[in-house]
């Protein structure tokens, strides 16, 4: 997989990639809002517990753990414990 990011300041502030074949064809292009959390397992179970619906559960990636959650209102944001480097 192809993974842009754009910098600033060394620090990576965006990145984009080519949507995944597991996403359904009807779902647009799209942003998605990362929050950096300390635990991804515990934000994703606190949200849960809150009302929030799992999108894409817990996983590891070369950056950290993330997870894309669905807030009670609708609004779909993306969490992630960074990898310490």
């Amino acid at each position: 997989m192809v993974y842009t990011e754009w910098k600033l300041g060394g620090k990576t502030v965006g990145g984009m990639m080519t949507m995944p074949e597991q996403v359904p064809a009807e779902v647009p292009s799209h942003w998605l809002a990362y929050f950096a959390i300390a635990d991804c397992d515990a934000t994703v179970a606190t949200a849960t517990s809150l009302g929030a619906t799992v999108m894409a559960p817990p996983m590891d990636i070369p950056a950290g753990r993330f997870s894309v959650l669905l807030d009670p209102a609708g609004a779909v944001f993306g969490i992630i414990a960074m990898q310490a480097t």
